[in-house]
């Protein structure tokens, strides 16, 4: 499963740079939004992120 990346830039000037995992079956579907903490990174939750996907949620890994 590939992540489709996303970027959001905000008016402050900061960017988020997040992988959003979605589901193979039709939605609609639940949205889990996971953070990683420090001093991880959002590579920590792929596993986890790939896994909720795999059972019918959308993930937004920040």
């Amino acid at each position: 499963m590939t992540p489709r990346l996303r970027c959001f830039e905000f008016a402050n000037g900061c960017v988020n740079l997040v992988d959003i995992y979605y589901p193979e079956n039709a939605g609609p579907w639940p949205v889990i939004v996971t953070i990683h903490g420090r001093p991880r990174t959002p590579a920590d939750m792929v596993p986890v992120a790939r896994e909720l996907a795999r059972r019918g949620a959308v993930v937004y890994n920040a």
